[in-house]
């Protein structure tokens, strides 16, 4: 594993771009697209590269040359580079991508606008992908004031849908955000050893690290179903550019587990789980979070099972959910409006009957308090 440094690409992009484009037009710039809160690397991908890729490349690489397997086929061009020979594209630093490069490619330089596009894409898919072995990094969320739960189920080698990184997040004058609250819960699976957590930004103008690092001390080991502050608790975030989507996420010099315990990870109160509080996470799962929704939100939290007959898919569910409720209840506030109280960082969909909110209010605490 490469250690999460090398997240920042290098600052020298004088190379030859290696992926013809002919004379379709260039798409607009990566900073000139508009991709609302949803700035995760497919929606980079479909809306700055995608249609360039079709028009110029797909005649010859939509079909096998050679000895050259296809690796544009129509309608999965995302899945086929990124997948491509294990990641051949993906590099660190972005520049040195094949994808950016002439090489042995006999087409013309790729235009500017497509070139930075490129190159915010590559840098923003390395960046949010989870690195094996001791690297890491956590799925991303919009940088937009409000409180937030990370969770470690789906990343190596935690994955423990009980364990969450929390926080709040507030800003300040000339776009200073801060961070306050930050804690660390491991859930009942292990518990979680961390090294140098390290906050980044992407947007579509390309990756950036937070300059001031201000959490390069922290080695902190939290035990199985224990909660501990990370750090002092607070962080400055300075280095956010202005008037651009951006989302951050957090990486780790090293993530490993600590004293795993073998135990049997299952909702204790299923039947108040369902449907009284799945059933409500149907309408959560047809806007945004479910495969080719929203991306971000899907990768924050897949509901995508609330839709599901399967008792094992729903019990699955119950879990990822149940981590989410435990300690911030982010479940509820999240769709709460703000004036109520809710997090003002989840603006897609709020629940503004009283009524309908506190029915589900209701059946989410009687949930959780019944898997105490």
């Amino acid at each position: 594993a490469r250690p999460f440094k090398q997240l920042s690409p290098a600052a020298t992009w004088g190379l030859v771009a290696a992926v013809g484009f002919g004379a379709c037009a260039p798409p607009l710039a990566p900073e000139s697209v508009d991709v609302g809160e949803d700035v995760h690397p497919k929606t980079l991908f479909d809306q700055t590269l995608k249609s360039p890729l079709q028009s110029a490349c797909a005649s010859c690489h939509g079909m096998a040359q050679g000895a050259v397997s296809a690796f544009l086929p129509a309608g999965t061009e995302y899945e086929a580079l990124v997948g491509y020979k294990n990641g051949l594209f993906l590099t660190e630093p972005a520049g040195q991508s094949l994808l950016l490069q002439k090489g042995m490619h006999a087409g013309p330089p790729l235009p500017q606008g497509p070139f930075e596009a490129a190159r915010a894409w590559i840098e923003a898919e390395t960046a949010a992908r989870a690195r094996t072995g001791k690297s890491a990094v956590l799925p991303t969320v919009p940088l937009v004031p409000g409180d937030f739960n990370m969770s470690f189920e789906t990343l190596a080698p935690i994955q423990d849908p009980g364990a969450n990184l929390t926080f709040t997040l507030t800003e300040g004058v000339d776009r200073i955000f801060r961070i306050s609250n930050l804690k660390l819960t491991a859930g009942a699976q292990t518990g979680i050893r961390l090294k140098h957590p390290l906050f980044y930004f992407f947007s579509t103008r390309g990756t950036t690290l937070d300059p001031a690092d201000s959490l390069a001390r922290v080695d902190m080991t939290v035990a199985s179903g224990k909660t501990a502050t990370v750090g002092t608790g607070g962080v400055l975030l300075t280095n956010v550019q202005a008037n651009i989507p951006t989302r951050f996420g957090l990486a780790f010099e090293s993530l490993e587990r600590a004293d795993p315990t073998m135990v049997e990870l299952k909702c204790k109160a299923l039947a108040l789980f369902n449907p009284a509080v799945k059933d409500q996470l149907q309408p959560c799962a047809g806007m945004c979070h479910a495969p080719g929704k929203n991306n971000s939100a899907f990768g924050a939290f897949n509901m995508e099972k609330a839709t599901s007959r399967d008792d094992k898919e729903i019990a699955a569910l119950c879990l990822a959910t149940l981590g989410r409720v435990q300690r911030s209840n982010i479940l509820i506030k999240q769709i709460t409006p703000t004036a109520a109280g809710g997090t003002p960082n989840h603006q897609f969909y709020k629940i503004n009957d009283a009524a309908a909110l506190a029915r589900f209010a209701r059946a989410v605490d009687a949930w959780a308090t019944a898997e105490k």
